[in-house]
């Protein structure tokens, strides 16, 4: 949760209109801590007194970028336009916005900023709070006569994208670190393209996983998968399993590693898989969500761990071929797994990319889906109590031995999703 209190004070002499009209006494809570509190020549103020329009001007012309990208995000620091501000940043995985503070002394000014806090929040809950606190800058503004300033201008321009059918290309473009309203022709024919294959979180999430790789060979691929029309990709069984799950699923809003684990325990049940049960490589996975003998490896290009694609009678997943090395025969059986994670996680797309988008909500699922449904929490456990290290558990369950790592760290929070 995060909360704000502006206090307005008048008859300021900043030279800057804009500034000198929204000075106020800020006050900003996450998650219940107060994060503007401050110490300043010995004593403690839980306000800030700050003009606060730079910060919404650089929220909205950063905009798109912080909805758009998964592997960055904003900073307030960056907004300051000389004043002091709380360290603080956001960025999101496309649902949640997950808000950090951190403690921060300005040795110029001898101003130590107090408190620590963080949280998470749905990005719908998250974008409201933002509107609201543009809108209350604007409409500030507003009233002292000011209507045509660079903030109300650009936000007009991002209510008319919203309203106007351009949100998905806004946010591709942010994806890219790009602005939407100052791109070049290229970059855009490249969103299009990109736009013909995928939409909502898929176009944003396989553009984030595509930066400095060759985009135009890329797409090629996707093509050329997406209308084979062999067997050799098919899982026939998996659309039926993930619409069963789903049925006795019941989806709350969190952390995406939450969904990947407890559906991936749900999967391995409704399959009658003990919990010692494990893979040998990715065709022993494949037959069990129905493939034929012929079920294949997808050609190698860069860019793309796994693509999902949809057939009229099944769900198809290409595995990239990363080539015969025990760690490649690795890779191909946890991107198979992240793709039936996703599959299972996601049911409503028919067409979604495996990629390596660090901080994406759909890749953390199905990394988190993988993890459990091929190793177990519960049997890593056990393995450890039985004194197997780390390597030993990692050959059983033929994945690298940095999943096992990320299991045992995270076995509590597998825990809590499972019996979510």
């Amino acid at each position: 949760m995060i909360n704000k209190n502006i206090q307005w004070i008048e008859e300021q002499s900043n030279r800057a209109p804009e500034e000198r009209n929204t000075v106020c006494n800020l006050l900003l809570e996450i998650n219940d801590v107060n994060v503007t509190e401050h110490l300043s020549e010995g004593s403690i103020f839980e306000r800030i007194c700050i003009p606060i329009y730079g910060i919404a001007d650089g929220l909205v012309h950063e905009w798109w970028k912080l909805l758009g990208s998964r592997d960055g995000g904003v900073s307030i620091l960056n907004f300051r336009s000389g004043y002091i501000v709380p360290n603080m940043s956001m960025h999101t995985d496309g649902e949640m916005l997950y808000i950090n503070a951190r403690s921060i002394r300005y040795n110029d000014s001898k101003i130590k900023f107090l408190n620590s806090a963080h949280d998470a929040i749905g990005i719908e809950d998250g974008i409201s709070f933002l509107n609201s606190f543009v809108e209350e800058v604007i409409s500030r503004l507003k009233d002292s006569g000011l209507t045509s300033t660079s903030l109300s201008q650009r936000w007009r321009r991002i209510k008319n994208s919203e309203v106007n059918g351009e949100r998905d290309f806004c946010l591709a473009a942010g994806a890219l670190g790009l602005d939407p309203y100052q791109i070049d022709d290229a970059a855009a024919e490249m969103i299009e393209k990109f736009e013909s294959f995928f939409s909502g979180e898929s176009l944003v999430e396989a553009l984030s996983g595509s930066i400095g790789v060759d985009r135009e060979k890329l797409l090629e691929w996707v093509q050329r998968m997406n209308t084979d029309t062999s067997t050799r990709y098919k899982l026939r069984e998996l659309r039926r399993i993930s619409d069963q799950l789903n049925r006795n699923y019941n989806p709350q809003s969190g952390p995406a590693w939450s969904k990947g684990y407890k559906l991936a325990h749900m999967a391995r049940r409704a399959l009658g898989m003990p919990e010692h049960a494990e893979f040998d490589n990715f065709k022993s996975l494949a037959s069990k969500f129905g493939s034929y003998r012929s079920f294949a490896l997808a050609p190698s290009v860069e860019g793309v761990k796994a693509l999902r694609t949809e057939a009229s009678d099944s769900i198809k997943v290409h595995v990239r071929d990363r080539g015969r090395s025990g760690e490649a025969q690795s890779s191909h059986l946890f991107a198979l797994a992240r793709a039936i994670g996703d599959a299972i996680c996601f049911p409503e797309s028919d067409i979604s990319i495996v990629n390596d988008a660090t901080s994406a909500y759909r890749q953390a699922a199905g990394r988190a889906f993988a993890a459990e449904f091929l190793a177990p929490s519960t049997e890593v456990k056990s393995m450890l109590e039985d004194k197997h290290d780390v390597s030993s558990i990692s050959e059983r369950f033929h994945v690298s031995e940095s999943v096992i790592k990320h299991q045992i760290e995270n076995n509590n929070r597998i825990e809590a999703a499972i019996a979510a």
